[in-house]
């Protein structure tokens, strides 16, 4: 009797139910706004003034406030900003005080328990630093709030701060040094030296053309020297140079002139640092004039070109034809209607268009491995091989193919067995890639595995009286089967299927009995010896 166990597979299904969940919520309305508790202040310099920021909701429930705030630096400076915590408890960004640029960011909201009505936000607490009227402390249009998500304030209303002189100091300020260049082939001259003194401290500087004295509420102040000033026409310029101090006085002027004569710049050029052509592209190319930049041009000397030198173009070329390879600099030019011609930016390019060349590949023609070994592989280049890499196609790889080597290979690993052909390719350092060479190897994999049995019959109860029955077995693979009724090697079993040598095997039993069980147990050989197992 044979017996035969059956796996039982057990299929489970999860069910997922989802659940939805609808809120009914109140849409919110563009109805809020944001504004100070005073739309103006005054103060002398020196002193303390304190602004708060408070929010009306409008409709809304509010549960964040977001306020970005901008003032003059040169007049005030932020000391510290106080969030309302009893009424905006969860702060997201802690207020952020930039008095170089004038600036305060803060988030703060009441997620529990919105707000519903007006009620401050933050205080702001300036030190006055300069005279000044009507100097602006603005919500940028960035400041808001949110209702379940969505922005509600209409109206931001700013401030206006405006700082008297203390009456202390009535000493202007000295310009003890201005200078600026002789010449110059831009509008925007640079400032080389500026100097200034006071008795209590220097606030402001100032840059004119005129030798009327500035203001000190006019624009144009700046609480850092300088670094130059731009002209709007070319000529013979004077510019005039000023100090301010915090009280409001201004100093007498230092003046100083320069000859202006506006040449076109090459504002940026670039070109690709390799190249497998000679024609080169050219990455960047762009200039400015005061007028218009009338002519491109591009050399390989760094010597000026004449205006009517016939390479001049219209508009920035494209690329640049070299005549042969090497490392090249291309140095670019722009002019101007009336023939001013500017310096020059460059670049540099290695250009090779030369493809190296694979002088040997040779693998083996056989193999009983997927990790095929002995491989040989020699190139050369004009300049020198940089990687290689071997490929199962004959199509051209790119530079990004993942394999590339630095080494030559010795081995290459198949995904499978049978007659594969292997492709070499060779690359040098600007990105040319050869031809390929190609080889070809058989792979045979040794039979290492024994054959399957399957189908084995009879089993289960004969019929009564039933003396002799065909015991039949079939295999994965040509093979001879024996079977005995003990469970021994294969070299041990006595029995040899009568019917046998393919994969179809068969052999009859004699001599049963009734009401008695037969256990059988079968094993098979291959061609390559490798047998069923205990």
């Amino acid at each position: 009797m044979f017996k035969k166990g059956l796996a039982k597979t057990a299929l489970l299904f999860f069910g997922i139910l989802f659940f939805g969940i609808n809120v009914n919520c109140a849409e919110a309305t563009l109805d809020g706004s944001i504004q100070f508790d005073q739309a103006a202040v005054s103060g002398n310099v020196g002193e303390s003034v304190s602004l708060i920021a408070t929010i009306n909701p409008g409709t809304n429930n509010v549960s964040i406030v977001r306020l970005r705030v901008a003032f003059d630096p040169m007049v005030l400076r932020l000391d510290s900003a106080v969030i309302n915590a009893a009424s905006f408890p969860n702060v997201m960004i802690a207020p952020i005080i930039d008095n170089n640029n004038g600036t305060l960011s803060l988030d703060a909201g009441n997620v529990s328990n919105p707000i519903t009505t007006t009620t401050n936000v933050v205080t702001l607490n300036f030190t006055t630093l300069a005279t000044f009227p009507n100097s602006l402390v603005s919500f940028a249009s960035t400041s808001d709030a949110a209702d379940n998500g969505e922005w509600v304030i209409a109206t931001r209303t700013n401030s206006a701060v405006t700082i008297a002189s203390s009456g202390l100091d009535t000493e202007a300020p000295i310009v003890t040094t201005f200078t600026i260049s002789e010449t110059s082939n831009v509008l925007t001259v640079p400032i080389t030296s500026l100097e200034a003194t006071d008795n209590v401290g220097v606030v402001g500087y100032k840059i004119t053309e005129t030798d009327v004295a500035p203001t000190p509420e006019s624009v144009g102040w700046s609480a850092t020297k300088p670094a130059n000033y731009t002209f709007d026409t070319e000529g013979s310029k004077t510019l005039y140079a000023w100090a301010r101090d915090a009280d409001g006085n201004v100093s007498l002027y230092l003046r100083d002139s320069v000859s202006v004569n506006a040449i076109p710049v090459v504002t940026n050029f670039a070109i690709p640092a390799n190249s497998t052509s000679q024609t080169v592209p050219i990455t960047t190319f762009t200039a400015t004039d005061n007028l218009a930049v009338t002519g491109y041009l591009l050399t390989e000397t760094s010597d000026t070109p004449a205006v009517d030198n016939p390479g001049w173009s219209v508009s920035a070329p494209a690329n640049y034809a070299f005549s042969t390879d090497g490392t090249k600099t291309l140095y670019a030019w722009v002019k101007d209607a009336v023939g001013n011609i500017s310096v020059s930016q460059n670049d540099s390019v290695n250009v090779d268009s030369s493809r190296p060349t694979i002088s040997s590949f040779v693998i083996p023609a056989t193999a009983e491995s997927l990790n095929v070994t002995g491989i040989t592989f020699e190139a050369t280049d004009n300049i020198g091989v940089t990687a290689y890499l071997l490929t199962e196609t004959s199509a051209t790889p790119s530079l990004s193919a993942s394999g590339w080597n630095a080494s030559v290979p010795t081995a290459y690993l198949f995904s499978s067995a049978g007659s594969k052909n292997l492709y070499a390719w060779v690359r040098d350092a600007v990105g040319n890639i050869s031809v390929s060479s190609t080889d070809n190897v058989v792979i045979t994999l040794p039979d290492t595995t024994a054959p399957t049995l399957s189908g084995g019959t009879p089993s289960g109860i004969l019929p009564l009286d039933t003396q002799t029955t065909e015991m039949r077995v079939t295999t994965s693979e040509n093979a001879t089967c024996k079977y005995s009724n003990e469970n021994v090697g294969y070299s041990l079993m006595s029995g040899t299927f009568s019917t046998t040598g393919t994969t179809a095997h068969s052999t009859n039993l004699t001599g049963l009995n009734n009401g008695t069980a037969y256990i059988y147990y079968i094993k098979c050989i291959d061609g390559s010896g490798n047998a069923n197992g205990d």
